[in-house]
C-alpha cells in the first residue's frame, strides 16, 4: 500500500467501465474480423449504417431472438460492438 498523492483530477476512472461489456464488445470485432478482415472498420461506416445495426439489434434482442442467426453471438455484443465504433468515428 502506498501513500503516495496523485492528482485525478479530470481523469476518467476507466477501471470503472465493467469489463464484461468490453468483452461483449470483443466477441463481435472478432466475429467481424473472420467475415471481412482485421481492422477493416477502420475504413469507415456511415453513422446511419452504425446507428440502424444498432437499431436492428436492439428491436431483435426485445422481439426475437437473444443471439444473431448469423454469428449466433448476443445481440448485446454486436451493440457494443457498433456503439464502438460509432463513438470512434465520431471522435
Amino acid at each position: 500500500m502506498t501513500n503516495a498523492l496523485k492528482d485525478k483530477a479530470n481523469k476518467l476512472a476507466l477501471a470503472e467501465f465493467p469489463l464484461s461489456a468490453v468483452e461483449a464488445g470483443m466477441r463481435a470485432f472478432e466475429y467481424g474480423k473472420e467475415k471481412y478482415e482485421r481492422f477493416d472498420w477502420l475504413k469507415g461506416h456511415s453513422a446511419i449504417d452504425l446507428v440502424s445495426a444498432i437499431i436492428r439489434h436492439a428491436l431483435a434482442l426485445q422481439w426475437d431472438s437473444e443471439c444473431a442467426k448469423d454469428s449466433g453471438l448476443n445481440h448485446m455484443d454486436h451493440i457494443l460492438a457498433n456503439a464502438a465504433m460509432y463513438v470512434e468515428q465520431s471522435r
